[in-house]
């Protein structure tokens, strides 16, 4: 999900940018900053523990 909902406003806005020929308007500084939300959602990717799933606990045998 981070990808997602960081990655895909950074697209979209190069691609806007692109197609629109925008390029000499836009500011370094944005483009860094664009960067470093690609690079902080693929750190939360990257570091998120695995998942564990439950395992069904065996019943204790009667005697």
């Amino acid at each position: 999900m981070p990808l997602v909902f960081g990655g895909a406003p950074v697209v979209n806005t190069l691609l806007a940018t692109w197609v629109d020929d925008l390029w000499y308007q836009v500011d370094p500084f944005f483009l860094a900053g664009l960067i470093l939300i690609i690079a902080g959602a693929t750190l939360v990717v990257v570091g998120t523990p695995p998942t564990v799933t439950a395992q069904p606990q065996e019943k204790p045998a009667t005697t």
